[in-house]
């Protein structure tokens, strides 16, 4: 994991001084993570390619104004700029998209019955995620797609670590709730 973080010092570095190959291999290391944060958030594929543009494009304009300084991450950095993309986005259409969303199949031949019960499974959970607040959508998806630390979330939701883990805490709870018959058709299995 230090060794992501000193490729993206080196190629932050770079980027800063005008390197825009070296902000093109940053591209290619975050596009899809950052696609696939705000697909999870706004439930569109157009409006999250959208916002993983914006974000990646005010990077490369904002890049000067990122410092690394003690434990900051730069990945962090981009996710906060994806987030407020996101934001931007929901703002200038005003509504919450809710589209469902097709689950890939566990096995290569699944059979018809699978299919249709993943399939139904992604749009619960895809409803239940756009049901919760803004802020626990953004911490349970960073931190269960994307592997981010509480404190790495705190920073994107620009929170307390102990704020982070209370929206944590409370997106797992509403999620739990939501998605509780679920869970009782799994054992049925």
């Amino acid at each position: 994991m230090e060794e992501n973080g000193d490729l993206d010092r080196v190629l932050v570095e770079r980027a800063q001084r005008g390197d825009r190959a070296a902000y093109t291999e940053i591209i290619e290391r975050y596009q899809l993570p950052l696609y696939q944060f705000t697909f999870r958030l706004l439930n569109d594929a157009a409006l999250a390619q959208d916002a993983t543009q914006e974000a990646l494009a005010r990077g490369w304009l904002k890049r000067a104004s990122f410092k690394f300084r003690g434990q900051a991450k730069f990945s962090t950095w981009l996710f906060q700029l994806a987030r407020n993309a996101a934001i931007d986005l929901l703002r200038k259409r005003r509504e919450y998209p809710l589209e469902a969303v097709s689950a890939e199949p566990v096995s290569p031949t699944p059979d018809a019955a699978e299919v249709l019960r993943l399939r139904e499974l992604a749009v619960r959970i895809a409803a239940a995620l756009s049901d919760l607040p803004e802020p626990q959508r953004v911490a349970i998806t960073l931190a269960e797609y994307h592997n981010l630390s509480t404190r790495e979330i705190a920073d994107v939701l620009h929170c307390t670590t102990r704020a982070a883990e209370s929206h944590l805490y409370r997106a797992k709870q509403s999620l739990r709730v939501a998605l509780a018959d679920c869970r009782k058709d799994a054992r049925n299995f």
